[in-house]
């Protein structure tokens, strides 16, 4: 599945200034293959084990070094080799979410996308998550961090 250039904004927010997404993507997400990533150049992309695997802490550390969002892409409901791997990283990113929130980041710079209808799907849900993340601008802890 490529997504490529076709999900990326093209162009700069506010100022001149361009997003960082920093992605993490599980090897079994998309039907038991690793998904075939070309991200988009606001992009980084790292593909991982089980996206149960990534701990708050280098979620939030996405956050200090510079991500403007964070996207987790994990198995569907249920078609998790690690049995719950999904549903943790989930739990953490709704840690993270409120956490952004408590110190006025805002929580919606961190989405977790469990793709269950497709490729278009998913680029769906990338598509929004970049256009959200250019609509808030640059984060707070990107700015403080510079």
């Amino acid at each position: 599945m490529k997504i490529a250039r076709q999900v990326g904004t093209r162009g700069k927010g506010r100022n001149g200034w361009r997003p960082s997404v920093r992605m993490f993507y599980c090897q079994c997400a998309g039907g038991g293959a690793a998904l075939d990533f070309e991200p988009p150049e606001e992009f980084s992309a790292e593909m991982v084990p089980c996206t149960g695997k990534i701990h708050t802490q280098r979620l939030v550390k996405a956050f200090e070094g510079g991500a403007d969002g964070v996207c987790i892409i994990g198995c569907p409901p249920g078609e998790c080799r690690m049995v719950e791997g999904s549903l943790r990283a989930s739990r953490r990113a709704a840690f993270v979410h409120k956490l952004l929130d408590e110190i006025g980041v805002g929580g919606e710079r961190i989405e977790v996308v469990l793709p269950q209808s497709g490729p278009e799907a998913l680029e769906e849900a990338v598509r929004s998550l970049l256009r959200s993340i250019v609509s808030l601008g640059p984060s707070a802890l990107r700015l403080a961090n510079a």
